[in-house]
């Protein structure tokens, strides 16, 4: 007898009502090596004790001649079992009713679902949109023991057995910001996030690779050439977002980055080599540990552990850099920002991977403030705070060879969005509603021009077609952190008196001109007779001209 191969159409909420009766048909069915191909979904399987591994997408590679053709096809419909429509049955029954071949409905059990925010990296192919390779960031759902021994010797961090334990309810993302690509050397560099939930690692012992890392993979087959884990087992919220650059040193290319552990990194493009790192000497640190490569406890839980006490975060939740850094005349440009946070430990057993583990007090909730403004009384004693810590941003342009102070320019105010360099300044925007531009060469302030609520985006230039140009800055859209929930717009400035862009007419082709040659007479004498006589019948007709013919 055949095995079965079931396919499961629609969405999420078919997908898990059909687990149930997959359960019930593999204990009914204890020897049968039967297959389940979602439509979508199957990430709902990862990490199940009896279906995990028996589970493909309906794009699988060669699905049909490696899984299917041996096997009998079978698609379960819910929507036709006569109990269900009538309203006699759930979804979960209909589906045992019609996978298990049941007369009646009887009692499930819920749905037996790992949630793990599992994310890959993938490659496609552009033409035909074929996956090529995926690269999974952490291991499945339910743990894999020796999931991150293989990267031995290729990282700055160790791997250890056990890394993220059994992987369940905790995940790792892609980083925001702009990846780099070497087409030459064919690697792709990519961040990665923080580690979730971010500040109760209860769940998820080990480094936690690779989050809160940069990596370097192979473009064409997806292999891990090389990883720098810059906060490992990350307990702040330190990812590694914003831009990547690539650069060089002499003929040496170089990967710049800046994770938000607030420290911009030079590493060999290669191999990953730290060449030199930068840690701004006006950041501030409290219970954050600011040593490079330091040694931590990857059995930590919380930052106070076992104390629940509140504490000061610094860098804050947001990190310690203001956005993306620019590479532009030998130097790299760089914001890093002060603004720290005020947090409660909010630990549990089971992690929430939609939770931070942690509760950010550093602006007091209203109703608190109403509350100790009429009372002088704080209902909880760990919201009562007097430490005042800075908030404050600099600018740095930093040698790209060497990783030393050219100059720093000194802001009152909290960063996010970055900066870019262009026509020997440097431009960013700030929380203040101002646009800043700088001397590149020796950080002397330029100008200044107000637009408005709060920036923080990185500013973009650009020319319309009329060559002019013109810098592109989104204004406000910042949440309540930031302390202007405004709604956001977008703002164009023309560079008066600046460069303009040749805008290229498009190309004519032009026909290639026959030089004028006599043409032989036995050829110019029957083209004229028949031009005139085209003429004669065109506006006399033939029996006018037979008629005058005749006369004559």
């Amino acid at each position: 007898m055949r095995s079965k191969a079931f396919f499961i159409n629609g969405g999420a909420g078919r997908v898990i009502c059909s687990i149930p009766a997959f359960e019930k048909y593999v204990e009914a069915n204890p020897d049968e090596d039967f297959i389940i191909i979602a439509e979508g979904g199957t990430d709902f399987f990862k990490g199940h004790p009896t279906l995990d591994g028996r589970v493909y997408d309906v794009w699988h590679k060669g699905i049909f001649e490696e899984h299917i053709k041996d096997r009998d096809c079978v698609s379960p419909e819910p929507y036709r079992v006569w109990h269900y429509y009538n309203q006699k049955c759930n979804l979960s029954q209909a589906y045992d009713i019609s996978i298990n071949g049941l007369e009646e409905p009887r009692e499930l059990p819920k749905p037996t679902i790992n949630l793990s925010k599992m994310e890959v990296i993938a490659g496609y192919n552009v033409d035909t949109g074929e996956l090529l390779w995926r690269f999974f960031l952490m291991p499945p759902s339910g743990g894999e023991k020796d999931w991150a021994m293989k990267y031995q010797g290729l990282g700055n961090v160790d791997p250890t057995p056990d890394d993220w334990g059994d992987a369940k309810n905790v995940g790792v993302g892609i980083a925001t910001g702009q990846w780099a690509i070497d087409e030459e050397a064919g690697i792709v560099y990519v961040g990665t996030s923080s580690p979730a939930p971010n500040f109760n690692a209860a769940n998820r012992p080990g480094p936690n690779l690779f989050s809160s890392s940069i990596l370097a993979l192979d473009i064409n087959t997806g292999e891990l050439i090389w990883y720098y884990q810059a906060s490992p087992h990350d307990l702040y919220g330190h990812g590694c977002n914003w831009n990547t650059v690539l650069g060089n040193i002499d003929d040496r290319k170089v990967l710049y980055k800046a994770c938000d552990d607030g420290r911009l990194l030079a590493l060999d493009a290669a191999d990953g080599e730290l060449i030199w790192s930068f840690l701004p000497p006006d950041l501030k640190f409290v219970n954050v540990d600011d040593s490079i490569n330091s040694q931590v406890d990857v059995n930590q839980k919380w930052v106070t552990e076992p104390s629940l006490d509140a504490y000061w975060q610094c860098p804050g939740i947001t990190g310690g850099t203001g956005g993306s850094i620019a590479f532009a005349y030998g130097r790299i440009y760089y914001i890093s920002t002060n603004y720290c946070d005020y947090m409660i430990p909010e630990p549990s057993p089971e992690n929430d991977p939609d939770s931070f583990g942690a509760k950010d007090m550093t602006k007091l909730p209203y109703n608190v403030q109403v509350r100790r403004n009429a009372s002088g009384i704080i209902p909880d004693w760990r919201l009562d705070r007097t430490e005042s810590l800075p908030v404050n941003s600099t600018v740095y342009a930093i040698d790209a060879s060497n990783g030393s102070v050219d100059w720093k320019y000194e802001l009152d105010a909290p960063h996010r969005g970055g900066l870019m360099a262009t026509g020997n300044m440097v431009v960013f925007g700030s929380h203040d509603g101002r646009f800043y531009t700088l001397d590149s060469e020796t950080g002397e302030f330029i100008y200044s021009k107000y637009v408005g609520a709060a920036l923080g985006t990185t500013p973009t230039i650009g020319a319309a077609a009329s060559g002019e140009q013109y810098i592109f800055q989104p204004v406000g859209g910042l949440d309540h952190r930031y302390g202007q929930p405004v709604s956001g717009v977008f703002v164009s400035l023309k560079i008066r008196g600046g460069p303009m862009v040749p805008i290229l007419d498009p190309v004519v082709e032009e026909s290639p001109v026959i030089d004028d040659e006599e043409l032989p007479i036995n050829v110019v004498v029957p083209v004229l007779l028949l031009i005139v006589t085209v003429f004669l019948l065109a506006s006399f007709g033939p029996k006018r001209i037979l008629s005058l013919i005749g006369r004559n």
